[in-house]
């Protein structure tokens, strides 16, 4: 009965895992697609209000500079992966064994996914610097334009 019990027990493991990793995969697909989007959206706003050329004012330069808030976000973000994943990697890169690898290399499923929190903050934040960004240029085509 025991050897059952534990078989059985390896065998929900099993479903367990399997269930959340497809949801890992999943997550971490929307989340690519999610700041590519707000990449695009960012440099094409700031590409939009350069582009206003002589009609570009004071006013515009708030809308351009929420934009590129946003790029500058997502950049600082994506530095700070590729630092942390570089040092990780570093440090176990001589590891011969499971046991010899120092703390933080294996990672948990939201990690995996790319949603911990100091992952997806530089995205928050270049989403509010978007989204504030078009209502501000909405807000300036409305009234007119920037004069």
């Amino acid at each position: 009965m025991g050897e059952d019990d534990d078989e059985r027990r390896i065998q929900d493991q099993v479903i367990a895992d399997r269930m959340v990793s497809s949801r890992v995969k999943r997550a971490r697909q929307k989340y690519e697609r999610a700041v590519t989007r707000l990449w695009i959206g960012n440099a094409g706003g700031a590409i939009a209000v350069i582009s206003y050329g002589q009609r570009f004012q004071r006013v515009s330069l708030v809308v351009l500079v929420l934009f590129l808030a946003g790029l500058l976000c997502l950049g600082i973000g994506t530095i700070g992966d590729l630092c942390s994943d570089w040092r990780v990697i570093g440090q176990n890169q001589e590891a011969t064994s499971f046991f010899r690898f120092k703390p933080g290399f294996a990672k948990s499923p939201l990690q995996q996914a790319g949603l911990s929190l100091w992952e997806v903050l530089p995205a928050v934040l270049a989403s509010v610097a978007f989204v504030l960004g078009c209502t501000s240029g909405l807000i300036i085509i409305v009234r007119g334009g920037a004069n």
